[in-house]
């Protein structure tokens, strides 16, 4: 392995020469072949052109719409190959015959939810225009693959060919996409709310209140709710979200501490002690140290009566991983006007392996989105049964649900492992697995899920039954994304953007929508399951995000001729139920993948009444914690509140913010704290904590903190740089923010060790994810009054009992564990674990926060080139002796500008963070001139992305991600009129090249 990894490295020098000469040699002599014409829009008779400008962004000018999409697949052909082929072989759970042995398991387990199946159920329901436009995308793909050489990746595989490019493949990673966005798998949960039903009963508090209550709160950490807030009415108030019904929930600590015995515990066993069978799957992790759990995206907008431009303006960041290269390709289609075809003029970004763009803009409209986790997914309970008569399956298995067995499809899956360093060409070879692990096992009856788990697999050899977990998920069947995306490419209205949206069913988002006309909007898509118990209110059982029993009366309702037209067989919440806004009347609208609609604030997601009357409302059980949403949110109001307009400036410092919203809810009692202890009448023992001049020194550094969180190093790249450039001196307050930020991101992760994490390892609980642990932190705090004590009757907040009798009230007890953990986090910081970062110094002004928060890039292959990359940026470039991997950025736990990582960070790596802003993107509508008539407004933005458009090497450390580092942006171009083409890579293609 270290040999050939070392062939990479030695490989990769030598690409950076070629390329470099490659690079200047196309500067020095200008554009390849063909004459260059003056615009895109001026092209000759069935020819086509791919021109990369000097930032990266691809514009493509085609004759007609299938010569566009053509060459759309030429491009990503060309500049990502091994990306997509990779994102094609994740989908399907082919890795291994790529990267080798190290994927195979996960593609044991990726292979059982059947993604390409799914995408092969899909394809024949597209209109017949995008199936058209993506088959030209595929002939493009497969042109470049059969015209270029592969990529220098495959050579370091020894892999020499690889199989032609299909349309399958295309909507397998659009599965892939949605399904790592809209698949909430339960059973983590479940064993949370099992193991606190047990130490419940066994130490006689309230189980079912310490789950639901205290450690899984649904409520957010601030009350931020986007269509409420965007109505300028509290959610509380509307009479769409009425409370009408209390199913389950709000159990106060005077109920029975010894709740009845759920079926969780009588049935199923050790069914949630096994490992489920989706725990290896990378991109799918949603658990503590999992990658998933840090995606998200910002959207706003503003009316144009709040709006210095006199026009509407929108901003959007989704955040995805940070990959070299990156995740999005950005670029700009066009058809002239005088073509064939129907004109085309759309600049946007979209994903490797798919056509047309995600997030874009054409010259009617803008568009953009931010994740909204609807659940769209359960887990149910079912009974396996093997080899009854009455189950006439193929397999002999069925389980039983609705009075009736359905078959169960059994299958043996077969694996194919490629042995890299063979010396041998494609040495690919069948992989002895056993066969246990291959076998799939599939239930039509729930949307062709997997089953998970068996509590007995003996019952796959011979007759009896069976406790087994099957998935059911909105995504396992066949559906329409990308008839959404291609009709948007064209749309020139309100109208045509809803009724595409009614085609987007699973990875549910939410939309910031704005025009030329000066509508502003936002709306939600997807096809939301109902539930029966939900919706005929007879035998309510726990909510949708536990496993659920799967006898029947908890299904999903079928309707098989799909009356609404959804894409899915079952009923589902009308679209016109879903969360939408048009034209604020509050002047706004803010979505940080925060309640849309306010369902959880009060700590119960499903006690309000469906507008039809129908049934009960449901939507997800946990959206994000509303932090980046009340920084967005407040930020707007106070400008709005005060009279003054929101200018383009604002919009872009908002999207930049790297001020920490969650230390201004929390740093104040530590403050509190610390004031108190030096009050005469405070116990000794807390005085005790201040005989320390260090923690002295360290409150006064927490006082004079404004919540933001510079770098503090001159290698370190903050926004208030600029164009990509470091400044080499650092001000006197931005080493002392920066310090802060450092105390207070360790000070958290200790206070949640002697809290929550403490309780929950006393009672042998689970750990609870950070995210929820830090809301179930703040709202023991921030509950009055204090008595650290959840409505479960379980005291977070203990003390040693040789303390006890001197801190014998609650708020003593909150406020001795508070400068404790200042204290914990002082020897922490001086300890083996931040040596690499601070090297053991004793020194406070030391602890800069760009020592510590650095982003992590990462690589297709995961491992080789990634940490090559990082150093080559931290090492080389900054010239950053630290050993600490990655490159030193500002921003911290949930800011706006996306940087986020564990809030139980508690050494010197921790904080590096991998997901960031993969566009960000401000918008508004620009007026016409004088000499222009009205119908001239157009969309004007400005952008930047964190990448550039290929695999290269040199594209790693490139003009946009200087930009992005210091949150500069560049003009989204829309025309390449008057440019200069000597400093653009020009590659004219005619109609032949499509034969």
């Amino acid at each position: 392995m270290m040999s050939s990894i070392k062939l990479m490295i030695n490989h990769i020098a030598f690409v950076f020469l070629v390329l470099l000469f490659a690079v200047v040699s196309l500067l020095l002599g200008g554009c390849s072949s063909g004459k260059p014409k003056p615009s895109l829009f001026d092209l000759a008779p069935d020819q086509g052109v791919i021109a990369t400008d000097p930032e990266g962004v691809v514009h493509i000018g085609a004759s007609d719409e299938q010569q566009l999409f053509f060459l759309q697949g030429v491009a990503h052909g060309r500049d990502r190959l091994f990306q997509m082929d990779v994102l094609r072989r994740m989908a399907s759970g082919n890795l291994a015959e790529l990267l080798g042995e190290s994927a195979l398991r996960e593609d044991v387990q990726t292979r059982r939810l059947g993604l390409s199946v799914a995408a092969e159920r899909g394809l024949p329901m597209l209109s017949e225009q995008s199936r058209s436009a993506l088959e030209a995308y595929v002939r493009g793909v497969n042109w470049a693959m059969q015209s270029l050489p592969l990529p220098s990746s495959y050579e370091q595989l020894e892999i020499s060919e690889i199989k032609p490019w299909t349309a399958i493949d295309s909507l397998s990673i659009l599965k892939l996409v949605v399904t790592r966005l809209g698949l909430d798998i339960d059973i983590d949960n479940t064993t949370l709310y099992r193991a606190a039903l047990k130490a419940g009963q066994v130490h006689g508090f309230n189980g079912r209140a310490l789950f639901y209550e205290d450690l899984l709160r649904t409520q957010p950490m601030t009350q931020r709710s986007t269509v409420a807030d965007a109505m300028d009415e509290p959610a509380a108030e509307q009479e769409y979200y009425e409370a009408s019904h209390r199913p389950w929930g709000s159990m106060e600590a005077t109920e029975d501490p010894v709740p009845p015995v759920s079926w969780l515990l009588e049935d199923v066993g050790a069914l949630f002690d096994q490992q489920h069978g989706l725990a290896d799957v990378s991109w799918l992790q949603r658990n503590e140290g999992g990658q998933s759990q840090f995606l998200g995206s910002n959207l706003w907008g503003v009316a144009a009566k709040h709006s210095a431009t006199g026009s509407p303006m929108m901003a959007s960041d989704p955040h995805l991983m940070l990959t070299y290269p990156a995740i999005f390709y950005q670029w700009h289609l066009v058809i002239p006007e005088q073509s064939q075809s129907p004109a085309m003029n759309v600049n946007g970004v979209g994903f490797p392996g798919l056509p047309g763009v995600v997030h874009g803009q054409n010259p009617f409209l803008t568009w953009a989105s931010t994740n909204n986790p609807i659940d769209g997914a359960d887990v149910f309970l079912d009974t396996l049964i093997s080899h009854d008569p009455r189950c006439k399956a193929p397999s002999k298995l069925c389980i039983e649900s609705e009075g009736a067995l359905h078959q169960v499809v059994m299958s043996v899956e077969r694996f194919l492992v490629n042995r890299p360093g063979s010396g041998q060409s494609n040495d690919v070879a069948v992989v002895d697995w056993p066969e246990n692990e291959r076998i799939k096992l599939t239930v039509p009856f729930r949307s062709n899920g997997p089953i998970l788990n068996i509590s007995d697999p003996t019952v796959l050899q011979s007759p009896g039954r069976s406790k087994a977990l099957t998935l059911q998920f909105v995504g396992f069947h066949g559906t329409k994304e990308w008839d959404t995306f291609y009709q948007w490419l064209r749309a020139d209205s309100m109208a045509d953007f809803e009724q595409a949206l009614s085609s987007f069913a699973v990875g549910s988002q939410n939309w910031i929508y704005m025009d030329v006309e000066g509508e502003l909007a936002y709306f939600t898509g997807a096809d939301v399951p109902l539930r029966r118990d939900l919706q005929e209110l007879k035998e309510l059982g726990e909510p949708p995000f536990v496993v659920r029993d799967g006898r029947g009366a908890f299904n999903w309702i079928a309707d098989p001729d799909r009356s609404q037209g959804q894409s899915i067989p079952y009923q589902v919440l009308p679209r016109d139920e879903l969360p939408r806004v048009v034209n604020p009347s509050s002047g706004f609208v803010v979505n940080a993948n925060n309640d849309p609609v306010g369902t959880t604030l009060d700590n119960n997601a499903i006690n309000q009444a469906r507008l039809s009357g129908d049934g009960l409302y449901y939507l997800q059980g946990h959206y994000a914690d509303g932090l980046r949403a009340a920084t967005i949110f407040d930020e707007l109001q106070q400008t709005i509140g005060q009279g003054k307009k929101v200018t383009l400036l604002q919009m872009k410092r908002i999207q930049n913010s790297t001020k920490q919203f969650d230390a201004e809810l929390m740093l104040p009692y530590l403050l509190n704290a610390y004031q108190f202890a030096q009050q005469p009448h405070a116990p000794t023992v807390i005085k005790t904590l201040l005989n320390d001049q260090q923690l002295h020194d360290a409150i006064r550094y927490l006082q004079q903190w404004d919540y933001s969180t510079p770098t503090g190093v001159s290698e370190g790249y903050d926004v208030a740089d600029d164009a990509g450039r470091r400044r080499p001196k650092i001000s006197q307050s931005e080493i002392r923010y920066s310090v802060a930020a450092t105390l207070y991101n360790v000070w958290r992760a200790m206070l949640l060790g002697e809290t929550i994490d403490a309780t929950t390892a006393a009672y042998d609980l689970p750990e609870v994810a950070h995210r929820q642990a830090l809301i179930a932190l703040y709202h023991l705090l921030s509950r009055q009054p204090f008595t650290g004590v959840g409505r479960s009757g379980v005291n977070f907040f203990k003390v040693e009992q040789a303390l006890e009798r001197s801190l014998n009230k609650p708020a003593l007890r909150r406020d001795y564990l508070l400068l404790s953990a200042l204290r914990l986090t002082l020897q922490r910081l001086q300890s083996d674990e931040f040596a690499a970062a601070f090297g053991g110094s004793t020194e406070i002004s030391s602890y800069r926060w760009g020592k510590l928060h650095r982003a992590k890039i990462a690589d297709p292959m995961q491992a080789l080139i990634n940490t090559d990359l990082n150093q080559l940026v931290a090492n080389t470039v900054d010239g950053d002796k630290n050993r600490v991997p990655g490159i030193p950025r500002d921003g911290g736990y949930e800011t706006v500008n996306a940087s986020s990582f564990s809030a139980r960070a508690a050494n010197a790596v921790d904080f590096g963070f991998g997901h960031g802003a993969t566009r960000r993107y401000i918008a508004t509508i620009k007026p016409p001139t004088l000499a222009r008539v009205e119908t001239d407004r157009k969309v004007e933005a400005f952008g930047i992305y964190p990448g550039m458009p290929d695999e290269s090497f040199l594209s790693r450390v490139n003009h946009q991600l200087a930009l992005w580092f210091t949150g500069n942006y560049l003009k989204v171009r829309m025309s390449t009129d008057t440019v200069d083409w000597q400093a653009w890579r020009l590659e004219y293609y005619d109609r032949s090249a499509m034969q």
